[in-house]
């Protein structure tokens, strides 16, 4: 399978999209960084990978942004990774952006593999097409607020302790952040509050078919914390953790 971005064929976009769709729960669907409109100026940083009958069965979803290089100075949320992107694509179409401010990292946003494409290496091979298109794009590194896929089976357990797990053989335990760190990543830190998702008790039940009868933490099926219910305010709040990979080129 070759890799295609979105502006070398445009035409993916909408199977690109679905499939985005589909492999999330279904309220991560309804953050604080799910509008598709927003990454519409960075078609050349969105990639898919397609099957021999051309249907997209693997994607990566990339962003360019400014970075100083300080762990301290990482954006706190995905949401502010893409605004940082926006504000210095506008920048630098009106050509006044400094030196200083412009891009000079990619951040990966998403790693994608459809169900049929799975157990074939497709994350390895997505991580390096991400870090191949961070060379090609002159870039210093790629960044990752990694969002470990195996932690939801454990969602009662701290970020910063999973991460640490590792195997009798010395790997670690998740299987995204083993990628990472095989293809030489190295972890600088913790986002504690990476994506947010604020909604009515109806939609959290809506989506997830959980009653929610009392205020509380609740275990909801695909997250990788507890939910916030509040039922006096009529509040679910999710707040996302990860786990910050830089790969230098």
């Amino acid at each position: 399978m070759r890799a295609f971005t979105l502006a070398e064929r445009p035409e993916l976009k909408s199977e690109f999209e679905k499939l985005d769709e589909r492999l999330w729960p279904e309220f991560m669907l309804h953050g604080d960084m799910n509008n598709p409109d927003e990454f519409r100026d960075f078609d050349e940083y969105q990639f898919a990978y397609t099957d021999d009958s051309d249907q997209v069965v693997a994607a990566g979803q990339t962003i360019p942004f400014h970075w100083s290089g300080a762990t301290g100075e990482l954006p706190e949320t995905m949401d502010a990774i893409l605004q940082n992107a926006l504000a210095n694509r506008e920048a630098a179409a009106a050509t006044s952006a400094p030196v200083k401010r412009r891009v000079n990292y990619l951040c990966a946003v998403a790693a994608l593999v459809d169900e049929p494409a799975r157990g074939q290496g497709m994350s390895r091979t997505i991580l390096l097409e991400m870090k191949a298109l961070a060379r090609r794009k002159g870039l210093l590194g790629l960044v990752a607020p990694v969002r470990p896929t195996s932690k939801p089976r454990h969602p009662e357990i701290s970020i910063d302790e999973y991460a640490d797990w590792r195997r009798g053989d010395g790997q670690l335990y998740d299987p995204w952040l083993r990628v990472h760190e095989q293809l030489d990543g190295k972890r600088l830190g913790f986002a504690p509050r990476a994506f947010r998702v604020t909604a009515s008790v109806a939609d959290w039940r809506r989506w997830t078919g959980v009653a929610f009868e009392h205020s509380g933490a609740y275990l909801v099926a695909g997250a990788l914390v507890p939910v916030e219910i509040d039922l006096e305010s009529d509040t679910g709040t999710y707040i996302e953790p990860s786990v910050w990979y830089l790969h230098s080129l």
